[in-house]
């Protein structure tokens, strides 16, 4: 499962980027009883995309850091669960990374890898690899946060195209240690399927490509709705030998992870800010769940 938790940022100041606005004084004045909240919600989340156990590997985007996930861990119980972290590396100027939690009764982790996506013009979010067994397989899967539309597309695009390189790169690397590997790229790709630069992964060797974007089961179901709009920015591409595995892609539409759409009609994720005015919900993104058939377990 993937999923952009919208700015789940602890209460506390960091000196060393700005998380100001996510502090008791900052101008969202977060608080203890506001995290607890949605982290509650997120363990809730958890529960119910994947049963008893969870899901076997969850991809988070936009945590600040290690207390948020000790939180989710410990005061909500997912360790007793099973569940352990991994954590990015690298922050954005905001203090956002990316993070994994994946269920140690299943899955054996063997290692992770945090890929710097910055330059001297701009920081962004790490692309975090995690290499583990689950059912004898062993499988790659990689979780990103892609540079956002802020400022414009077409201003912003170099940002996506450097990370777009980054995650080549790494999927190179990977394919050249196995003949037929099984990745996993998951996350908030901040574009959509169809735009041109999706073709520097889904790129083609001996006219053959290397990785498909999947679609979702359930046609016009989508995970991010902006200005009225519903699309699919939380993507999900896999190498050939994934396809295998009858792979099925949804989106978790919980009903308390979706709230009227005054402005648009219809409904629209709940978020947990609207502006600067406390909504109460979870994210403005849905999370995106991947179920794959590996020997007898899903």
């Amino acid at each position: 499962m993937a999923y952009n938790v919208e700015n789940f940022f602890d209460c506390h100041n960091d000196s060393s980027y700005n998380d100001d606005s996510f502090t008791f004084e900052g101008d969202h004045h977060w608080t203890t009883t506001k995290f607890k909240a949605k982290a509650a919600r997120l363990r809730q989340v958890i529960c119910d995309a994947g049963g008893d156990s969870g899901p076997h590997v969850l991809g988070l985007c936009e945590v600040e850091g290690k207390k948020v996930i000790n939180h989710l861990l410990f005061s909500q119980k997912l360790w007793s669960m099973g569940f352990r972290a991994v954590i990015s590396d690298h922050h954005d100027a905001r203090g956002m990374r990316t993070a994994f939690l994946y269920n140690s009764k299943y899955v054996e982790l063997l290692s992770s890898t945090s890929i710097p996506v910055r330059d001297s013009t701009f920081s962004s979010r790490d692309i975090l690899h995690l290499r583990f067994v689950f059912a004898r397989d062993t499988f790659d899967m990689v979780m990103n946060h892609w540079p956002s539309k802020y400022g414009g597309a077409a201003t912003s695009q170099p940002r996506r195209e450097f990370a777009a390189r980054k995650l080549a790169a790494l999927c190179d690397s990977l394919s050249s240690l196995s003949s037929n590997p099984k990745i996993i790229m998951m996350g908030d790709f901040n574009t959509t399927a169809d735009d041109e630069l999706l073709k520097t992964l889904v790129c083609k060797r001996n006219n053959e490509p290397l990785y498909f974007t999947l679609p979702f089961a359930k046609l016009g179901t989508n995970s991010y709705k902006y200005q009225g709009k519903w699309q699919s920015i939380d993507l999900c591409a896999v190498s050939r030998q994934v396809l295998t595995m009858k792979p099925e892609l949804s989106v978790c539409e919980f009903p308390y992870l979706l709230e009227s759409d005054a402005s648009y009609g219809g409904l629209k994720p709940w978020r947990t800010y609207v502006g600067l005015k406390y909504n109460g919900g979870m994210s403005d993104h849905l999370p995106v769940l991947l179920k794959l058939i590996v020997g007898k377990k899903w």
